[in-house]
């Protein structure tokens, strides 16, 4: 971790690939630094199906916003790979914000670019076909791990669309070169898939 901490107790925990990490509309009483591995958010709708929300990756921090709200989790946290993650736990609010100064300006400076990125993608619903939504998907999740090798489920849930639409996209993606392989095992060429992105919005 970049911050020297106090205030806080701190505890290292594992999760397995698929695991859940906390639940939606679980309390919260702490939240986590990512050692190592991949985590997602998801959303559970009331017609049974999940929104990847968002995605943090190594030395990343998750699950403050809801600790610091006093409220309960709006989204779940499930793990993507196996992870370590470090469980800070705040011994006393107010110390914690009186002794950790540097690291709230951090969190609020997070927010905010959370916040922002959350505000963009919403109001591309609306105003972007769906191939294009599709593409941002994948340039945003890649962005975060090039590494992991992303489903069309995931891909999809990320989007706000059906699996089947991602697969007819990238279907066309394939016939134009922008990515290769199959579910199992993607790649994608990001520029050329930045440049297809510039040449939909446009349209």
């Amino acid at each position: 971790m970049d911050f020297d901490l106090v205030s806080c107790e701190f505890r290292k925990v594992t999760f397995s690939k698929g695991e859940d990490i906390y639940l939606q509309h679980d309390n919260a009483d702490c939240f986590y630094f990512i050692d190592n591995g991949l985590i997602a958010l998801n959303r559970l709708l009331l017609n049974g199906k999940e929104v990847l929300s968002r995605v943090y990756s190594c030395e990343q921090y998750f699950g403050y916003r809801t600790l610091l709200s006093g409220q309960t989790y709006h989204v779940g946290a499930k793990a993507l790979t196996d992870v370590t993650l470090t469980k800070i736990h705040i011994v006393n609010l107010d110390a914690f914000f009186q002794n950790n100064i540097n690291f709230i300006r951090f969190l609020m400076s997070e927010m905010a670019t959370e916040l922002r990125h959350a505000e963009i993608r919403l109001s591309k619903m609306p105003s972007h076909s769906v191939e294009l939504r599709v593409i941002d998907s994948m340039i945003d999740l890649v962005k975060v791990d090039a590494t992991y090798n992303w489903t069309y489920r995931e891909i999809a849930s990320h989007c706000g669309c059906s699996t089947e639409t991602v697969i007819r996209v990238s279907k066309k993606l394939k016939t134009s070169h922008l990515m290769e392989g199959k579910n199992t095992q993607k790649s994608f060429d990001i520029e050329k898939l930045y440049h297809e992105r510039m040449r939909l919005a446009m349209l």
